[in-house]
């Protein structure tokens, strides 16, 4: 059973990660269209 709070928190630590990482591609993606929205006015 000790090994199970390990297991919980590394997935936890991953899932936080790539919460991140969704994050930061989405606001990249935001910020790259409304670049492009400007661009294009």
């Amino acid at each position: 059973m000790d090994m199970l709070p390990q297991v919980f928190t590394y997935s936890s630590c991953q899932s936080d990660t790539t919460i991140t990482i969704y994050s930061n591609r989405l606001s990249s993606f935001i910020y790259l269209s409304e670049v492009l929205e400007l661009n294009h006015q």
